[in-house]
Parts: C-alpha cells; structure tokens; sequence
C-alpha cells in the first residue's frame, strides 16, 4: 500500500525563498509562502513550522544550472543551503533540475480597485487557493458529519479529511 506524503518544495534566492506545498497523491505542487532569505535561523524557524503545520514528509530542494547542465553561482548557494538544512532538518531533502522552470509559468496580472494593472503575486494565488481549499474541505466535512454513523473532525492545517466511519 503506497502512503500518501506531503512536500514542501523550495526554490532557494539570495533574497527570497518561495516555499510550495505538494502531495504524492496528486502529484501537485501549489505555491504556498515567500520566506525573506534575510538569515539562516529565521529561515529555518519559518521552514521548521510549516514542516510541522504541513505534517511533512520530505523537502524538495531545486537546483538552477545553466540551459547545459552546468553549474553556475546559484548552484553553490543552494548547495551551501542544503547542507545547512540537512544538517538542521531530519527529513530527506530531494533535488529537482529547475533548469527551464521559470520558462513554463504563467504571466498573470490583476487590475487593482483604481483599474491599475499589477502582477499577481504568490500570496494572491496561496490566499485564493486556501480559500478554496478551505471551502471545499468544510463542505465535504459537513457532508461526511451529515451520514448516520460518520464523524469527521475538521483538520488544522491541513486540507486531508480523516473520517471516523466506526458507528456506520
């Protein structure tokens, strides 16, 4: 029986770190938070919480080349970052070739409540998709509350249902 995990993947900057939440299930990642890079320990405390928060299974660290696959000054920083983590953080930590990746994400734009045109921030797209996410899990959790026999406790932090069929 293959057990479903949770996946935090990183996308290392020297000024900023995005953070995304994903599952084997799915095979899905969504953006989740953007950590201001400004020192290790803060970074690690933010990482360390939402690894408990997520209920973690893994870290899925990218690793940005050149288009041939060669190293480049990124590539070490990121390097240094994961034997900083390795070292602090008791799950494994996968690589992920990210070369390409900023290549295959949408341009999006917002007009804001002047009709100014901005981008669309991660924060916009995490704050939506909790939302929905949210939503979607109370409805399914009432629904499962609403059978004869089925409890279901509303989870926190987290959008995975666990119900209790015992009394069915």
């Amino acid at each position: 029986m293959n057990t479903v995990q949770t996946l935090i993947g990183i996308d290392y900057g020297l000024k900023r770190i995005g953070v995304a939440i994903g599952n084997t299930l799915t095979q899905h990642a969504e953006p989740l938070e953007i950590i201001p890079n400004t020192d290790f320990p803060s970074v690690l405390a933010r990482l360390q919480r939402l690894i408990q928060e997520w209920q973690v299974n893994a870290l899925v660290l990218g690793l940005p080349r050149h288009p041939d696959g060669t190293a480049h000054a990124m590539t070490q920083a990121c390097v240094d970052f994961h034997t900083q983590l390795s070292q602090a953080v008791p799950l494994p930590i996968h690589w992920v070739d990210e070369r390409y990746s900023s290549a295959v994400l949408p341009n999006q734009t917002r007009q804001n409540a002047r009709g100014q045109t901005r981008a669309v921030t991660q924060d916009d797209r995490v704050r939506e998709r909790t939302a929905v996410y949210g939503e979607r899990m109370r409805y399914a959790a009432s629904r499962l509350n609403a059978m004869k026999g089925v409890r279901c406790d509303e989870p926190n932090g987290s959008f995975y249902l666990f119900p209790d069929i015992t009394g069915a």
